[in-house]
């Protein structure tokens, strides 16, 4: 039969050689007792950081308010120091003011920020920006000239007033004045909505602005008194003006200006009224 071996502990009082504690362990319990002894340590430290504001010490224990007081706190503070170091400066503007013994110099440079020069890093226009930039512009001139009369395909054009012609200068304009016959009456040349009507004190006379589809606008200038209202909708061929009289030997005449998307056309370009030969804008 194996014999065991067996371990005591024992704790002696020597001023009086008397042993005050004993504990006589084998091997297998020397173990059991130790690895108790660690769970114990490890439950009563967990316990206290449990229950204890201990917990507050490790990372991730923190609560979703307290971490937000925190670095509320921190902004705070920064706000705090931009402050203070504002005060500091004004405080020693103000004593070199007041202080007569010292040495006059630049004071723009102690009160001067500090910066950091940038380089900058803006290369210069290469070949290939060049081209493709002017490419663009070719594609709006395109875009201009040759889309919007696309667009106006499926709308019907007419004449601003029955029988009016154009003036020979006003063929390639996009300020077309239109003369327009003594009985006649100003017409919306297409479908549209009305935006503005008013009077226009340099001129004397009337000015209204019709919204289209697709984009297009149309301004008709000195003409008569308005017979429709904004935001009234319009169809083509539909009288909102009466015309101007002529005065003297001057014509009696109208402006008519169109765009599309913010582009200026050329009204003759789209109403086609008929042109009078020999008559130019000096005599309207």
């Amino acid at each position: 039969m194996k014999i065991k071996k067996r371990y005591r502990l024992i704790v002696t009082d020597e001023s009086r050689l008397q042993d005050v504690w004993s504990l006589r362990l084998t091997t297998r319990r020397g173990i059991l007792l130790s690895v108790g002894v660690v769970l114990a340590a490890v439950v009563l430290a967990a316990v206290l950081i449990m229950v204890t504001p201990l917990r507050s010490l490790l990372p991730g224990y923190m609560k979703e308010h307290q971490r937000a007081d925190f670095i509320e706190a921190l902004l705070k503070l920064d706000s705090l120091q931009n402050e203070y170091d504002r005060n500091q400066a004004f405080l020693r503007n103000i004593t070199l003011v007041f202080d007569t013994d010292r040495v006059p110099t630049d004071s723009a440079s102690m009160t001067k920020p500090d910066s950091v020069n940038v380089v900058d890093t803006i290369m210069p226009t290469s070949v290939e920006e060049q081209e493709f930039i002017k490419m663009m512009k070719e594609r709006e001139k395109y875009n201009a000239s040759i889309l919007a009369p696309l667009a106006a395909e499926g709308l019907l054009f007419t004449s601003p007033c029955p029988g009016a012609v154009i003036s020979e200068q006003s063929r390639n304009s996009t300020k077309a004045r239109i003369i327009i016959p003594a009985s006649g009456a100003i017409s919306s040349v297409t479908d549209g909505t009305v935006i503005d009507t008013h009077y226009d004190t340099s001129v004397g006379s009337y000015s209204i602005t019709i919204q289209h589809p697709k984009g297009f606008l149309s301004k008709y200038s000195h003409i008569g008194q308005p017979i429709i209202a904004k935001g009234q909708s319009v169809i083509a061929g539909q009288r909102i003006a009466s015309a101007t009289l002529p005065t003297g030997k001057r014509l009696g005449y109208m402006t008519l200006e169109m765009w599309r998307n913010g582009e200026a056309l050329i009204p003759h370009d789209y109403i086609l009224p008929h042109h009078a030969e020999g008559i130019d804008d000096e005599d309207l």
